[in-house]
């Protein structure tokens, strides 16, 4: 996090971050062999065919993933985010990731874990869950492989629209996965009773975690209140509706940078044990 001063005049306060791309310590994928064996960085985006939206990077269709018609009109771009040479090599991408689809569609465990790294695919639902993100699956949805991996859920990333902030997933009850057309996978999944069960096993696995994750927020937001008041006092922020997309008990009724950090530590706790008992 940073104070931003343009011309000595205070600008607001901003979070610097690394990009999501193939490089040593960021997603690390051997994407310069060519050939069936390929590894690969995806991103499901639903903006990727739109201009200037994959900013020069392949993509392609699996079936209708996440579209409610018949057509792909409205269904996912699965955004090739890694080094391709050939159309061979896009050919083989896809074939792979089309077979990963018709796996996790199926509900076979056994038949996922042939070509899913089923952990990965655990921990990225409680994620996703857990902060109820309505993008899951259709934008800022990262997937890779190594060469001679399974595909596995990656980097986790974008989640402005979770947490109680955006207007359908406010409240903290519910399965975004059970109501979203457009998670393909998770809407698929959580109808088995061996995801559901692996995944209320892992949470169990993780409360620990979470508890100490829930202090790091508290500690971060006691780090950053006075920049954060600063902030949300230059663009006017408290009180004020300032976005459609943002629910208006997080805009317009909370007034301080602390009061917000309570709601988002009080929204995931509350959050976490309606997931654990939703999932018995």
């Amino acid at each position: 996090h940073v104070d931003v001063f343009y011309d000595g005049e205070y600008r607001g306060m901003y979070m610097v971050t690394e990009l999501i791309e193939v490089a040593k310590g960021r997603v690390e994928v051997e994407d310069k062999v060519n050939g069936t064996d390929k590894g690969f960085l995806i991103e499901l985006d639903f903006r990727g065919n739109w201009d200037g939206g994959t900013e020069g990077f392949d993509y392609f269709y699996v079936g209708r993933y996440g579209s409610p018609t018949d057509t792909n009109d409205n269904a996912i771009e699965f955004v090739i985010k890694s080094h391709i040479d050939t159309e061979e090599d896009t050919q083989a991408i896809e074939s792979y990731v089309v077979l990963c689809h018709t796996a996790i569609m199926s509900g076979s465990r056994a038949m996922i874990d042939k070509y899913v790294d089923i952990p990965s695919m655990v921990d990225m639902f409680i994620i996703e869950e857990l902060s109820k993100d309505v993008d899951v699956g259709c934008a800022s949805f990262f997937i890779q492989r190594q060469v001679g991996g399974k595909l596995y859920f990656t980097a986790p990333w974008d989640f402005d629209f979770g947490y109680g902030t955006y207007g359908p997933g406010v409240s903290h009850t519910g399965f975004y996965s059970e109501s979203s057309s457009r998670c393909e996978w998770f809407k698929a999944l959580i109808k088995q009773d061996w995801f559901r069960a692996e995944v209320l096993a892992r949470m169990k696995e993780l409360d620990g975690d979470f508890a100490t994750l829930l202090n790091e927020v508290r500690l971060k937001g006691a780090d950053l209140y006075i920049a954060g008041d600063r902030n949300a006092t230059f663009w006017k922020l408290y009180g004020n509706h300032f976005h459609a997309y943002v629910s208006g008990n997080v805009s317009t009724d909370l007034n301080s940078y602390q009061e917000h950090i309570d709601f988002l530590v009080a929204w995931m706790e509350a959050r976490w044990e309606w997931m654990k008992l939703a999932l018995e």
